[in-house]
């Protein structure tokens, strides 16, 4: 009990500032955390490798803007079709490194699609294989979660967050050294594939950690989770953002930066610049300051701020320019993130976790597909100065949602 107590008055120490935060999640636990987190690193890295140049390398073979969105978008439809079942599968069974491993050895097939195989058709099924890789992102962030008390879930989720944009920047960052050096895009597919090889290794020495006392998911049990009005406005909000992360930075705005006069190693950098800018944004999560400026507001500033910045970046003069919107898009899409996850699970019991964070991240997905396939059409039709406006006044539609969750939050305290 003293022994409990102890460790309970030095986490909240700890949690003072980011830097002690950080310090207690990756020296603070014990290797299976940091095992954990090596091989949340490697998937991460394995899966971005080629992102920032995918739609030049599509543009080069000949594909519509059209075309080039389905492509990116089949990557957030075989995630939106898998999560629930695999949230449920898992809940069910009691078992959640096993999918854990699953999924990194599908990062590994994505990669050696995309090296093999090069016709449009196989480039989708590339891009959709990396999508149920990262369907595995529901077991992953719900068993990582399950090594702390349950009211740390969204710093948990802050911290892991950070792992996954460093492991994302390190990937695109070593991707656009192999494009400089062998100038070929091989190599990237060659890296990414590395990197799953030591993230799979990493994923066969983490811990399950399912409670013995748990209760299988039952149907009853999962139409109360999906009716569950956080979840589902925290899950419709990063929805809307992911027309943002989805459509405009992994699809467009690679492409609009080309306009600009960029070459390969600009469209690295300013991938990197938004990883790191996400990275840093979701180490505010695990911060005192989100609590200390209020959950509601803090959300809020960042939604309107994403807003105005989407709609500013179509009309950058120059590509410097470009780049700083892009870092500050980043911090906000990176804060938004790691907040929306971690409240999207806060109060539900461990053992609905894994249903509970399969619907968050498939209703989601549903961005993820529909974001860069509207976006390709609104351009193809209209420019892509009109999917940015687009996508700009779509944002702000996260407003309400966050009012609503703010309510029902309200009710649950009282």
């Amino acid at each position: 009990m003293w022994e409990n107590e102890a460790i309970n008055l030095t986490r909240s120490i700890h949690r003072t500032n980011w830097k002690s935060t950080w310090s207690d999640k990756m020296n603070g636990k014990d290797n299976k955390t940091r095992l954990f987190l090596a091989a949340v690193f490697f998937f991460w890295f394995s899966q971005y490798t080629y992102v920032p140049h995918l739609s030049a390398y599509l543009k080069e073979m000949g594909a519509s803007l059209t075309l080039i969105g389905i492509v990116t978008g089949s990557y957030g439809f075989t995630q939106m079709a898998a999560r629930i079942p695999l949230g449920l599968l898992s809940d069910r069974i009691g078992k959640r490194k096993i999918f854990v491993s699953i999924g990194l050895f599908l990062a590994f097939a994505a990669n050696m699609l995309f090296l093999l195989f090069h016709s449009d058709l196989m480039m989708v099924a590339a891009r959709g294989t990396a999508g149920l890789a990262a369907a595995s992102w529901v077991i992953i962030t719900v068993l990582y979660s399950s090594y702390f008390q349950a009211g740390k879930s969204t710093h948990a989720m802050g911290s892991l967050s950070a792992i996954n944009n460093l492991g994302r920047l390190v990937g695109m960052l070593l991707a656009g050294i192999a494009l400089l050096v062998f100038s070929g895009y091989r190599a990237m597919f060659v890296i990414g594939a590395a990197g799953a090889v030591i993230a799979f290794i990493f994923s066969l020495f983490i811990e399950e950690n399912v409670p013995e006392n748990r209760k299988p998911m039952t149907l009853a049990g999962f139409l109360k989770v999906i009716r569950n009005k956080q979840l589902l406005c925290m899950s419709c909000a990063m929805l809307i953002g992911q027309f943002y992360i989805s459509g405009m930075v992994s699809g467009f705005t690679p492409l609009l930066a080309a306009e600009y006069g960029a070459v390969s190693w600009h469209r690295s950098a300013l991938s990197i610049v938004d990883i790191a800018m996400s990275m840093l944004g979701a180490l505010t999560v695990s911060s005192a300051s989100a609590d200390k400026a209020g959950e509601q507001r803090y959300m809020l500033i960042r939604v309107i701020a994403l807003s105005i910045l989407t709609l500013c970046i179509p009309f950058s003069p120059n590509l410097p320019v470009l780049f700083i919107l892009q870092g500050l898009g980043g911090f906000c899409t990176g804060s938004l993130s790691a907040m929306f996850m971690g409240l999207s699970i806060r109060h539900f019991p461990d053992d609905q976790r894994s249903t509970a964070m399969g619907c968050y991240q498939a209703i989601y997905g549903i961005g993820m597909f529909l974001g860069p396939v509207l976006i390709g059409g609104v351009a193809d039709a209209l420019g892509m100065r009109a999917g940015y406006i687009m996508v700009a006044a779509l944002l702000l539609l996260i407003i309400p949602l966050i009012l609503i969750w703010a309510g029902e939050e309200q009710k649950e305290r009282i």
